[in-house]
C-alpha cells in the first residue's frame, strides 16, 4: 500500500495527474491487490477492475471489513478452474490451496453493501461478440444515486482469463469470451 501511495504521489508531482482519476486493474492475484486498494484507499483510488478474482472470506482477509470503498467492477468466468465462481477454496488446479473466497455475486454485493446500496442489482445480458462464441455475458449492477457502484460481469462458460481477442491463454485456464 505504501509503494502504491508513493507512486500516486510521484505521478501527481511529476506529471500533474488528476488525483480524482486514479484507477487500478488486477488479474487473478492482482485482483486481490485491487480489492485491497478499493477497501484501504477509497479516497485515493477512484475505481478498480478485478478479473478472475473474488473477495476473500472474512476469516481469510486482512483488509478492513467495514467502511466505504471505491467503485468496483468484477469480471469472472463461471468455469474458472482456479477462482471458483460460486466461491470456496482457491487452488491451482486442485493443488496448493490459496484460501477461501466468496462467490462472485456475493463479492460484488459486499462492495455495494459497504457503500450503503441495499437495492437489488439490475441485470442485463450483453449481446454476443461473435455468432460462434460459446460464452455469453451477463451484467449485474448495484447502484444508488451518489454512491460508488458495484458491477459484476459474469462470463458464462468463461475461464480464468481476461476476455479479449489478442492473447491466447493456455487452454487449461478455460474459455475466453470473444469481443
Amino acid at each position: 500500500m505504501g509503494f502504491i501511495r508513493a507512486l500516486i504521489g510521484h505521478f501527481k508531482m511529476a506529471h500533474a495527474i488528476d488525483a480524482k482519476r486514479v484507477y487500478a486493474f488486477g488479474y487473478s492475484n492482482g485482483g486481490h491487490m485491487a480489492f485491497r486498494l478499493a477497501m484501504e484507499a477509497p479516497d485515493e483510488i477512484a475505481a478498480i477492475a478485478a478479473v478472475a478474482a473474488n473477495l476473500p472470506t472474512p476469516d481469510a482477509s486482512s483488509c478492513p471489513q467495514q467502511g466505504h470503498t471505491s467503485r468496483v467492477m468484477l469480471v469472472n468466468g463461471t468455469e474458472d478452474p482456479i477462482n471458483p465462481y460460486q466461491g470456496g477454496v482457491v487452488s491451482i488446479f486442485g493443488f496448493a490451496a490459496r484460501g477461501t473466497v466468496l462467490s462472485s455475486e456475493a463479492s460484488a454485493r459486499a462492495f455495494a453493501e459497504r457503500n450503503g446500496i441495499t437495492a437489488s442489482p439490475v441485470t442485463t445480458r450483453m449481446p454476443r461478440g461473435q455468432p460462434d462464441d460459446p460464452t455469453s455475458v451477463e451484467n449485474l449492477t448495484w447502484s444508488s444515486e451518489g454512491k460508488p457502484i458495484s458491477r459484476l460481469y459474469t462470463v458464462h462458460g468463461g475461464g480464468h482469463v481476461i476476455p479479449q481477442q489478442v492473447i491466447r491463454f493456455r487452454r487449461l485456464l478455460g474459455r475466453r469470451q470473444l469481443p
